[in-house]
């Protein structure tokens, strides 16, 4: 007879294959040691890839970024699994699962426990998972008896989005000794284990805990421009946000913009920040306030999270806000929004006009403006490559913090908006390596990533590539080294960037040899100094795993 804990683990994964998991990430432990065993067996059965990870918020990340690959071919999501054992590991874990639920990306957390008479009795890495990451993931499953696999049915069917948003979900799968048995049976991974709806317990989220956006039961269906209190008559402006892609309708954007005459102001993470969207939107909105009041009415797509001028805007209740929804959620900034679609709607024949006047003198003014200091011309650069008619470019990840703020106001517009992710659910600098190397495993395509070097710092562990795992990924670090956190400067505390109080507690430069540490992981390394040498980086293609590390003059 097999051991009832390596039973459990081949239930859950063969339900976790039915649901339509097809990439794995296994964190290695003791506890989680039958999910290993019977993940070989799926893998060799070709149903699933593993993909082996030593360090869990590494892990997470590189999950997260598997699944959020499947936004650029715009395909179902299918969730991603991530195996580990118990105790801290899952803690771990996370800072990624936080960024799943604020970006609605699915997510299978898969935790290997003790028993739970085990819990508070001060046995070794025991701990109650399900506080851990209580009012982060959509629902919890805590399997106690049974093959585990109704569980896994239910926690891909609730990730995948339907009853709630899409986002994460734990799994805490309940395992006893004997942890391995060398005489188990054989079986077949692609068939699902008899199982009982009280093998487990299941708690759902509540809806207004589900999302950093605000839930939306009953948004206007099918919305059209009156439906929706919006005058095409009169000024007004478009925000697009991060993932404003996703939303419904969302990839036709530019085009309703240029048919209303409304400026666009579209976000590097986007996916529609391409003609007529305006470059210099930031200093735009901060420097022409008569031009900006004019705009009575806002239609916002997507998530914005990148500059104070846009959050002012949107946060104006004497301006009719419309929100479009993706996945049941909005965003709404202090109450702001007056009305929610469920889908992007149609363009009008043609612009006023009048309002077409006004649109293009954005545009006019916005043409006037360039990249103020040498991270943005640096940084402007490796957009502009990105951008460009020709071959299709690398994916392209851009960091958190000031990367991808300097992007926002300095990346020129261009005619198309080639792949561009950034983890903005909640935006924090978190496992961006990692999240990269993620989107190459599942595309198989060359990825470019944009950091500064504390986001790099943060990630380091991201590096790290076993001896035994594919390693022929095509992933291109370029670490911006500014000498720490400058984007403090741009804050209010950066008026007392000459002190040693700006630079201890908010710069924080670190002591890090990149070239040592680099090679020490098995990746190239390139140093480039300014715009020209950053250019050249840009426009050569991205082969095997390097890290540039770019010095501004």
């Amino acid at each position: 007879m097999t051991a009832a804990a390596l039973t459990r683990a081949r239930g859950v994964v063969s339900a976790l294959v039915a649901g339509g998991v097809r990439d794995v990430v296994y964190c290695p432990g003791s506890r989680d040691a039958p999910f290993a065993y019977a993940l070989a067996d799926a893998e060799e059965a070709g149903l699933v890839r593993i993909h082996v990870r030593i360090d869990e918020r590494s892990a997470a990340f590189f999950a997260l970024g598997i699944s959020r690959a499947g936004e650029l071919t715009r395909r179902s999501a299918s969730p991603v699994a991530l195996v580990m054992t118990s105790g801290t590991a899952v803690a771990n874990a996370h800072p990624a699962v936080l960024e799943a639920t604020h970006a609605c990306v699915p997510l299978v957390v898969v935790a290997a426990d003790r028993p739970a008479e085990m819990r508070g009795t001060g046995a070794n890495q025991t701990t109650n998972h399900l506080a851990v990451l209580a009012g982060t993931v959509r629902g919890t499953w805590d399997v106690t008896r049974g093959t585990g696999s109704h569980a896994a049915t239910r926690a891909v069917e609730v990730a995948r989005g339907g009853e709630l948003p899409p986002g994460p979900v734990l799994l805490n799968v309940q395992l006893a000794p004997p942890l391995y048995d060398a005489a188990a049976a054989k079986w077949d991974p692609a068939s699902v284990a008899a199982a009982r709806p009280a093998e487990a317990t299941e708690t759902l989220a509540s809806p207004e805990h589900t999302a950093t956006f605000i839930p939306v039961s009953d948004p206007v269906a099918s919305p059209t421009l009156a439906d929706l209190g919006l005058d095409p008559a009169q000024p007004g402006i478009i925000v697009a946000g991060n993932q404003a892609h996703l939303c419904r309708g969302g990839e036709t954007v530019p085009e309703l913009a240029a048919a209303l005459g409304w400026p666009l102001l579209a976000e590097p993470g986007s996916g529609v920040r391409r003609a007529p969207a305006v470059t210099h939107y930031q200093q735009l909105l901060a420097d022409r306030p008569d031009e900006v009041a004019q705009a009575r009415q806002v239609l916002v797509v997507g998530h914005p999270t990148l500059s104070r001028p846009v959050t002012a805007l949107l946060s104006d209740t004497t301006r009719h806000i419309v929100a479009i929804t993706r996945a049941g959620t909005h965003t709404a900034l202090a109450g702001a929004v007056a009305i929610v679609g469920d889908r992007v709607p149609a363009a009008p024949a043609r612009p006023r006009p009048d309002v077409a006047a006004w649109g293009n003198r954005w545009q006019s003014v916005d043409a006037g403006y360039a990249p103020a200091d040498a991270r943005e011309r640096v940084l402007a650069r490796v957009w502009e490559r990105h951008v460009e008619d020709g071959p299709r470019p690398p994916i392209l990840v851009i960091g958190a913090s000031l990367s991808i703020r300097a992007i926002d106001r300095a990346g020129r517009v261009g005619t198309s908006c080639p792949p561009v992710l950034a983890n903005r659910g909640l935006a924090g600098i978190d496992g961006t390596v990692s999240f990269a190397r993620g989107v190459a495993a599942a595309t198989g395509e060359p990825v470019r990533v944009l950091l500064g070097d504390v986001t790099a710092m943060h990630d380091l562990g991201g590096l790290a590539t076993g001896v035994l795992e594919d390693s022929d990924d095509n992933v291109q670090v370029i670490v911006v080294n500014d000498a720490g956190g400058q984007i403090f400067r741009s804050l209010e505390y950066g008026r007392d960037a000459a002190s040693t109080h700006f630079h201890r507690f908010f710069a924080t430069p670190q002591l890090a040899a990149f070239p040592a540490l680099a090679r020490g992981l098995g990746w190239d390394y390139v140093a480039a100094t300014g715009p020209d040498e950053v250019d050249y980086v840009a426009a050569s293609p991205v082969r095997g795993r390097s890290l540039v590390e770019v010095t501004l003059e």
